[in-house]
């Protein structure tokens, strides 16, 4: 072999290397049933998750009332995976946005699975009403917020290093990532990575449907697949 055809390949094995580290693990819920690396966290005990309604999509629907995740977490539902510390953390999801609600992203320590009374800290991202997205670690403390084009129908994506977070977002799936929030914050011990529908003061119900999770580490089971993911193919075959 000559060497142009062995930087060729040594090309394309790097190539292969740099994609396989951005995203290790991905979930269409394309199955009946979560896989057994997610962790359903209701603490009270009154919302719900679901598979079946739209398929390829979680719904999580946060029942009315207080169920907010800030001082003490008041009930607010999330479905997480244990997270490394440096990871990436990738979703799509679609909302209809009512006031005191929220959709997204959320970063919880291990001692506020199950428990509607523990104060943080946690971190989380999430759309409110006027597509603002909000960045907070506190109840009105370190906040940060990005007006965006749509926060009904967002892609947003946590790139987290050490204690560093960096937040991105886009509307479309071939849009390009902008990033809105750089920010360093220690979330102290164990935590897990998730997805959160929430309400406070009190809310109405709020539902919110998650298209996939993309993570940079491994915690997929196997599915079983819909018209989804078959349809996903094609269009992969088509190409």
């Amino acid at each position: 072999m000559n060497c142009k055809k062995c930087v060729f390949f040594s090309l394309i094995i790097l190539m292969s290397l740099s994609i396989t580290s951005v995203f290790a693990d991905r979930d269409d819920f394309n199955s009946t049933k979560l896989g057994e690396k997610w962790i359903w966290d209701n603490p009270a005990k009154d919302s719900s998750y679901d598979l079946k309604e739209k398929p390829g999509w979680l719904k999580i629907t946060c029942a009315p009332g207080d169920h907010d995740i800030w001082d003490v977490r008041s009930g607010g539902p999330a479905v997480l995976l244990e997270a490394p510390n440096n990871y990436t953390f990738e979703t799509h999801y679609i909302t209809t946005i009512k006031d005191n609600c929220s959709v997204g992203l959320v970063f919880l320590n291990e001692d506020a699975l199950g428990n509607a009374n523990s104060p943080g800290p946690w971190c989380a991202l999430f759309t409110q009403p006027g597509n603002q997205l909000f960045w907070q670690h506190a109840v009105g403390v370190d906040k940060m917020q990005a007006n965006v084009a749509n926060g009904n129908d967002a892609y947003i994506k946590v790139e987290k290093t050490d204690k560093n977070w960096k937040f991105y977002y886009k509307a479309k799936a071939d849009d390009k990532w902008t990033l809105i929030i750089d920010d360093n914050y220690d979330i102290g011990k164990k935590h897990y990575a998730g997805l959160m529908v929430k309400n406070w003061n009190p809310g109405p119900e709020i539902t919110g449907y998650y298209d996939y999770v993309e993570t940079s580490w491994a915690f997929a089971s196997a599915v079983e697949p819909y018209e989804k993911l078959t349809t996903m193919w094609g269009h992969i075959k088509q190409k």
